[in-house]
C-alpha cells in the first residue's frame, strides 16, 4: 500500500468486469473483479492520469453506498 495520499480529481470513468490475477501462497489465480477505469486530473502537475481501480465484488455495495452518502452531503453543502 502507498504511504502517501495523492489528491486527484476524477473527470470521467467507465465501470466493468475483469478477471484479475491474484498471487496466493499456492501461486497465481484468476478471479472476477469490478473495475473502474478513470481519467483523473493531478492539480500539482496539471497532467491527466489514467487509473484502474479494482474492487472486490463483495465490497462494491458498501463502497457505492458510502460514495452516495458523501455525494448527498457534498451536494447539500454546495450552493450549485
Amino acid at each position: 500500500m502507498a504511504n502517501e495520499i495523492e489528491e486527484l480529481f476524477v473527470r470521467e470513468g467507465e465501470v466493468g468486469l475483469a478477471n484479475v490475477d491474484v498471487s496466493t501462497d499456492e501461486g497465481t489465480t484468476s478471479t472476477p473483479a469490478v473495475v473502474q477505469r478513470t481519467t483523473a486530473h493531478d492539480p500539482e502537475t496539471g497532467q491527466d492520469r489514467e487509473l484502474l481501480l479494482v474492487y472486490d465484488p463483495a465490497d462494491v455495495a458498501a463502497v457505492s453506498d458510502a460514495l452516495r452518502k458523501m455525494s448527498e452531503r457534498a451536494s447539500a453543502a454546495q450552493p450549485w
